[in-house]
């Protein structure tokens, strides 16, 4: 009888405390990614996108294309039906004025109001180089020449530290530059992408 009840405890003993690791697992989980995501804050600088505004109301009738395409100078983008008065309006293609990435912005019902953006273009060279703001520094990060990946909708993006804008500060967005290895994965980078950075040690491609 007794062996008996000193093997209910100790199950009773095991079953509580499995529940407890897991739990203890999971907070510690919990607190490491968020402090990951503190340390990793990165995003796109708004100087990287050139604003295309229209100096009528309007509203999108079609996109010409999906988020994130590439696309050449005077290649239509969207058609809009510009709303000049209440009882007129016309039909046009929104042209790109320079080649880029085209980002969709976001609207109302698809109505633009006068001199709104109605998409945002990335502006890109041969260089592939773009700024960024990083919330911390990362762990080992020296300056120009720092080999890193940024991570954007599980797609990685592989480059290099090519200029830092004054020092880092823990209160402050720092500005840095980063050119990377390729063109690949560029239609990602729209104004609101979620993104991560982190330092590698050798350099890589995509």
């Amino acid at each position: 009888m007794d062996q008996n009840m000193d093997q209910m405890m100790k199950v009773r003993r095991v079953l509580f405390a499995v529940p407890m690791i897991l739990l203890f697992a999971l907070v510690f989980l919990t607190i490491k990614t968020y402090i990951t995501e503190q340390n990793n804050q990165i995003k796109m600088s708004a100087d990287n996108y050139q604003p295309l505004v229209i100096s009528q109301p309007a509203r999108v009738t079609k996109q010409l294309l999906p988020p994130g395409g590439k696309v050449v100078k005077n290649q239509p983008l969207l058609s809009l039906e510009v709303l000049y008065e209440q009882t007129k309006s016309a039909v046009i293609n929104f042209n790109s004025p320079e080649a880029g990435y085209f980002f969709h912005a976001k609207t109302n019902n698809n109505v633009v109001k006068a001199y709104q953006p109605i998409g945002y273009l990335l502006k890109n060279s041969d260089a592939n180089e773009f700024s960024f703001l990083i919330k911390n520094k990362p762990a080992n990060m020296g300056s120009i020449g720092d080999q890193v990946k940024i991570t954007v909708d599980d797609k990685t993006i592989f480059g290099k530290v090519s200029m830092v804008i004054g020092s880092f500060s823990k209160q402050e967005w720092q500005k840095i530059f980063i050119k990377f290895n390729n063109e690949q994965y560029l239609s990602l980078l729209s104004p609101d992408a979620k993104m991560s950075l982190e330092l590698v040690e050798e350099q890589l491609t995509n």
